[in-house]
């Protein structure tokens, strides 16, 4: 083979290993997911029902939350649980990812009465590279469901 076209084999695995490497996404390629997968500001919308002895009472909302991308979220909730309605609900919490892209949420809801107040967890579940995130309430007596997508800019 000839200089020139073990020079052009050269390059052309090079640039092979390039696009292999710029195709790997940082937040799910060789080392996995991690709590950098979920940054960001997220719109919410869950609902299901909390179980209270025989009765299950409704419950369904929206949000608006921010991720830090080191485990901590904060933002605003408005919901309806069995007919109170429940509007500017402070929200914080923390979440912890697993390398597949799991993991877990702790979060503590502060509103204008005790119905509107309270804490819960959930699992996760991460999809589109973290520009949506689904989760399941794991608390004993409650069924919820919740999506996050991603918010773009405004402008």
């Amino acid at each position: 083979m000839s200089r020139t076209g073990v020079t052009s084999s050269i390059v052309i695995a090079g640039a092979c290993v390039i696009a292999a490497l710029c195709g790997m996404r940082a937040d799910a390629g060789l080392f996995g997911f991690s709590t950098r997968s979920i940054k960001g500001t997220y719109a919410s919308s869950f609902q299901g029902s909390v179980i209270d002895g025989s009765l299950l009472l409704p419950i369904n909302g929206t949000a608006v939350l921010t991720a830090d991308g080191k485990g901590n979220i904060s933002g605003r909730e408005s919901f309806v649980f069995n007919g109170t309605t429940c509007t500017n609900v402070t929200s914080k919490g923390i979440y912890t990812v697993n390398a597949d892209g799991s993991g877990t949420t702790s979060f503590v809801f502060t509103g204008s009465s005790p119905a509107c107040s309270g804490t819960y967890t959930q699992t996760l579940a991460i999809a589109e590279s973290g520009k949506t995130v689904v989760f399941n309430n794991t608390n004993a007596n409650n069924q919820i469901s919740e999506i996050w997508r991603q918010q773009g800019s405004p402008f």
